[in-house]
């Protein structure tokens, strides 16, 4: 008999804990795994701007300008080498033009020979065109003129004009030609010299040695100006930057607001046909406390809400009455709050009505 009633009162305990679950449907509060004040298990919900965003890495670089040769030439000497500081001005190439006044007077003598020349030719087949005119107004003045002759006369003017023209169009040409070479070798002889057009630090120069031939649009020196600072990360596409609403970098454990320096798709194709690898570089209004060669952090931010209140997105649960978080008190005790959320990144939920900043809530593992 007292093992009967031990069986009725063990079945009235289960049956009592089964009504208690079934009229409260939240989950049972889990248990906390840290002690009290870990950081990892509780936040103190804050009033924040709350944002998705990509990182990147990134380093600081300072600003190069290239220094292209203009014109054709040979090398005389390179001035500067990797390493040396220069003012804006100074020399770092000179051209050799020993010999290029030589050939300068050899090609004007030639220039003035064909126009001499081409006078005196074009003189002799207009005179011919003149004669040719005067014996056609005879031929047609006669008492009985020849059809025939006529005609021939006609197209004997026709073939002189011709000549003439074709004489004319050739000498152009040829001229033309001399007096470019000319024009490039004057150019040469002006600006003898390249020099810097910044003040700063010479990072690349390309060794020419006397008599090598320096072609025309040649890369030959690039300066860096540390006093011109900008971030250098992976290529980003604009796709992407459009909807970028804020930029930052993280140095040096500081913060430094960012903007994209902008690059046209047509610069960004050259260098990626030639060869050379494609960056995106940022520009920062204060960067007197970086130095070139630091590491940053690039951070860019889209679909953000700023000023509202806002929870780790693992301090959120759900049941069928919606989401909740748990409050903690000072003794770690969890109590159940409904909240409306908002708008989520990636790590952050906005929590529009339910939690005000300074209460702590717990927060899963």
């Amino acid at each position: 008999m007292k093992k009967k009633i031990a069986a009725l009162l063990l079945a009235a305990i289960l049956f009592a804990f089964a009504g208690c679950s079934s009229s409260d449907q939240s989950e049972t509060p889990p248990e906390l795994l840290e002690p009290v004040n870990a950081t990892r298990s509780s936040y103190i919900v804050k009033v924040m701007d709350i944002y998705n965003f990509r990182q990147y890495e990134g380093v600081v670089v300072p600003e190069l300008t290239e220094i292209e040769t203009q014109f054709d030439g040979t090398a005389l000497e390179t001035c500067v080498q990797i390493g040396d500081t220069v003012t804006e001005g100074d020399v770092l190439f000179r051209y050799d033009t020993s010999n290029t006044q030589e050939r300068m007077d050899s090609i004007q003598s030639e220039i003035n020979y064909l126009n001499t020349d081409g006078y005196y030719a074009n003189s002799v087949v207009e005179s011919s065109v003149k004669i040719a005119k005067k014996e056609l107004e005879k031929l047609k003045a006669a008492e009985n003129p020849s059809a025939v002759d006529v005609l021939r006369k006609e197209q004997e003017i026709e073939s002189l004009n011709l000549q003439l023209r074709q004489q004319k169009e050739s000498q152009y040409l040829n001229v033309s030609y001399l007096q470019q070479q000319y024009d490039d070798l004057k150019e040469t002889v002006e600006n003898d010299t390249i020099t810097a057009p910044v003040s700063g630090r010479i990072v690349y120069a390309r060794s020419y040695i006397l008599g090598d031939r320096v072609p025309r649009g040649t890369v030959s020196f690039l300066i860096a100006d540390d006093t011109k600072l900008k971030i250098r990360g992976p290529y980003i596409q604009n796709s992407y930057i459009r909807y970028v609403v804020k930029m930052e970098a993280y140095s040096n454990s500081r913060i430094y607001p960012l903007r994209i320096e902008e690059v046209t798709s047509e610069q960004m194709t050259a260098k990626a046909i030639s060869g050379e690898t494609v960056y995106s570089y940022f520009l920062t209004d204060d960067s007197s406390t970086l130095n070139a060669g630091d590491y940053a952090k690039i951070l860019l931010y889209t679909q953000g809400t700023d000023n509202c209140v806002a929870v780790p997105i693992n301090s959120l649960f759900r049941d069928s009455k919606g989401q909740f978080v748990y409050l903690l008190d000072d003794e770690n005790n969890m109590t159940r709050r409904d909240v409306q959320t908002g708008r989520s990144t990636d790590l952050y939920m906005e929590i529009k009505e339910g939690l005000e900043g300074g209460e702590r809530i717990y927060v899963k593992d």
